[in-house]
């Protein structure tokens, strides 16, 4: 009699019942398993498409860098053709006054 389990036969676990739980533990944990694979896959995909975004905003701003260049040598290429035109102006003017 100490033996029985001591609030009835419904309490006690078969090594069937256990072997049951085990393998449908097994399922729910390979299924979860599957879920978060394909949930890294698509992370991994979104990270890939941001780098190739971080890649082409450097290059525009590279590119932007080299224009930024181009302006201001032109810009001081222009000021300086100016300047030269307007004194050769000013050099010619005088020389048509007589003075």
């Amino acid at each position: 009699m100490e033996f029985l389990p001591p609030s009835g036969w419904g309490d006690l676990v078969r090594r069937a019942d256990l072997d049951a739980t085990e393998r449908r533990l097994d399922i729910k944990i390979d299924a979860l398993g599957e879920r978060l694979d394909a949930r890294i896959d698509a992370l991994e995909a979104r990270i890939d498409g941001l780098e190739r975004q971080i890649v082409q905003l450097r290059e525009e701003v590279r590119a932007l860098g080299n224009l930024r260049t181009t302006i201001v040598l032109t810009g001081a290429s222009l000021g300086i053709s100016l300047f030269v035109g307007l004194g050769g102006l000013m050099v010619a003017i005088v020389q048509l006054t007589g003075g």
